[in-house]
């Protein structure tokens, strides 16, 4: 594992078929856990400084007026750990908090994930066939996709 790269948050480009969305509350709690305990998510990026996981974290960083990246170069067969130092506890308690909350404020782009399946792509093994046909609303005996589809973004967020 090396370091590798001078660059800033704002170089890095969100992917542009992100399957996730970011509402306002969403990026909103990400800055407000900023500013509260610092960054203490990592984001994952390719080859290309596309970002494959944490364009939300991107966004809200950049909102939050911050600038440095350091650039962790990984082949994936290692956990990477983010060690923060001088937390209170209510700052750790408050960390876990906002880490796992603003995970289930973001919801899922439906126009996307329709666009993979459309492309033949398959969105198995991460909804089972059960599941997906209530993403999309083609459970039978489903009259009302939109409605089911609604709910389903706060069931399998």
């Amino acid at each position: 594992m090396k370091g590798s790269g001078q660059k800033a948050i704002g170089d890095l480009i969100p992917d542009p078929e992100n399957r996730r969305a970011h509402n306002d509350r969403n990026i909103g709690m990400i800055k407000d856990s900023i500013r509260e305990v610092g960054l203490h998510r990592s984001i994952v990026i390719d080859e290309g400084d596309v970002i494959r996981a944490g364009n939300g974290v991107r966004k809200a960083a950049l909102e939050a007026g911050l600038t440095k990246l350091r650039i962790i170069d990984a082949e994936g067969d290692e956990l990477i750990a983010v060690r923060r130092r001088n937390l209170t506890e209510e700052q750790k308690r408050a960390l876990a908090i906002y880490d796992n909350r603003t995970g289930e404020l973001s919801e899922w782009d439906f126009e996307q994930l329709a666009a993979d399946k459309a492309a033949g792509l398959s969105l198995q093994p991460y909804w089972t066939a059960e599941e997906e046909a209530a993403l999309f609303g083609t459970a039978k005996g489903d009259s009302s996709s939109a409605q089911r589809s609604s709910r389903c973004v706060s069931r399998l967020s």
